[in-house]
Parts: C-alpha cells; sequence; structure tokens
C-alpha cells in the first residue's frame, strides 16, 4: 500500500504502482480491441523493483495474474502476455 507522494515518477507515485496501473490499462485495451480476446476482467499485475539508497534502479520481477479463456495453453498465453502485454507496458 503507498500513500505519499514521490518523486519516481512523473506521476509524483511510486514507479511499481504507476506500472502495475499501466499493465492493467494494457489488458483492457489488448481485451476490447480483439488483440488478446481469451483474456477476461479481472487482471492483477505486480512489479517488483530493486532500488539502489532510495531510487528505483531496475525491474526485478513483473507477475500478471488474469482470467482467461481455457481454451488457450498456458505456452501460448505466456508468449502473447509478455509480447503484447508486458514488453509493451513496461519500457
Amino acid at each position: 500500500m503507498f500513500g505519499n507522494a514521490c518523486d519516481e515518477t512523473q506521476e509524483l507515485m511510486p514507479a511499481p504502482l504507476v506500472l502495475a496501473y499501466r499493465l492493467v490499462q494494457r489488458q483492457a485495451e489488448l481485451r476490447k480491441s480483439c488483440m488478446l480476446p481469451r483474456l477476461r476482467l479481472g487482471a492483477m499485475p505486480q512489479v517488483t523493483f530493486r532500488y539502489g539508497d532510495v531510487q528505483p534502479i531496475g525491474v526485478q520481477a513483473v507477475v500478471v495474474s488474469a482470467q482467461h479463456a481455457s481454451d488457450i495453453g498456458n505456452d501460448t498465453l505466456l508468449r502473447k502476455v509478455s509480447r503484447h502485454l508486458i514488453d509493451a507496458a513496461i519500457p
């Protein structure tokens, strides 16, 4: 939980929170545009950063939990989510 402004991003919010929000926005775009129609509502992202002193120095891990259709295999889903969602949302 974050409750204070900081200078990690232009939004004055912690970087992990901003990137998690971008992932949710991108997931909604992909679902609505039918680019990844097998994704469903309810994505829950987690972005973990490495910090040096008090500033973020890099993304350590990205986890996206999302409902999806049962007719898509895990390998296919992982490949598409990595390419179209994570790589597009996180620079």
